[in-house]
């Protein structure tokens, strides 16, 4: 962890690791891991480029003591800091749902600062927002997402911080189809032989996803099978029949 950064300079490149080499009690060990210590590198002098840095390990234990650090220095980048505006970009992600229909999105803002060093802040192209479609019917109104520095390939670039972090986002959605899942009965015709009589009557599955328009599906409380002829019918059967659907329905 880098402390003392001047506030015009910006560290560059990846978070480092070193190993220690410790003394403590033989009761301590099985309570220390990494979490244990804290690695710091002082920049309060540095200069831009790049430097080996000291490395200072600390650790939340009072009775373990450090004995060595490896390496005890790391090379460190530091760059002038730098900012400009972005453009915040709405990415929609994913397939839209059967049945709907998206409109353009709006965020609150057309731009953001991106801030952090220079050669990082040059990459960045976009603040992108990521929405995804999957299973979305209805509008988003003045949601908050976060903001994502990305470069022109849309990879994320670390380092930069954006200001503000978040926007709010208006996403028009209109669900044309809706759906309904509803009961499936078996819908029997005629009547049995004398001598016998329907009982234990099951159909398999016993519920059915409907689409259509939702004026049509705000009635509909269950769905029947085309007509099974039991007249005829003097021992237990199984059998496959198609569901008898409304005009202007459709089954998923």
């Amino acid at each position: 962890e880098a402390v003392n950064v001047p506030p015009d300079l910006g560290v560059l490149g990846e978070v480092q690791f070193v190993r220690v080499r410790i003394s403590a009690m033989p009761e301590l060990w099985a309570r220390l891991s990494a979490g244990s210590f804290r690695a710091t590198t002082d920049l309060s002098s540095v200069r831009p480029g790049t430097q080996e840095v000291g490395v200072r390990v600390t650790s939340n234990e009072s009775q373990v003591r450090i004995l060595e650090v490896v390496p005890p220095k790391i090379p460190t980048t530091v760059e002038a800091m730098d900012f400009r505006q972005v453009q915040v970009k709405v990415n929609l992600v994913g397939a839209v749902p059967l049945g709907v229909s998206i409109g353009d999105p709006k965020p609150a803002v057309s731009s953001v600062i991106a801030r952090g060093p220079a050669p990082l802040v040059g990459r960045v192209e976009s603040a992108a927002v990521d929405i995804p479609l999957e299973g979305l019917r209805v509008s988003i109104n003045n949601q908050s997402f976060n903001l994502i520095p990305r470069n022109s390939s849309g990879n994320r670039i670390e380092g930069v911080n954006l200001e503000p972090s978040a926007v709010v986002v208006t996403l028009p959605v209109e669900q044309h189809i809706t759906y309904r899942s509803v009961s499936l009965l078996a819908t029997l015709q005629g009547q049995a032989p004398d001598g016998y009589w329907v009982s234990g009557l099951r159909v398999d599955p016993t519920t059915v996803t409907v689409a259509g328009p939702r004026e049509a599906l705000e009635p509909l409380t269950y769905l029947g099978t085309q007509p099974i002829d039991v007249s005829r019918l003097d021992s237990d059967t199984a059998r496959a029949v198609n569901v008898a659907i409304p005009p202007g329905l459709s089954l998923i």
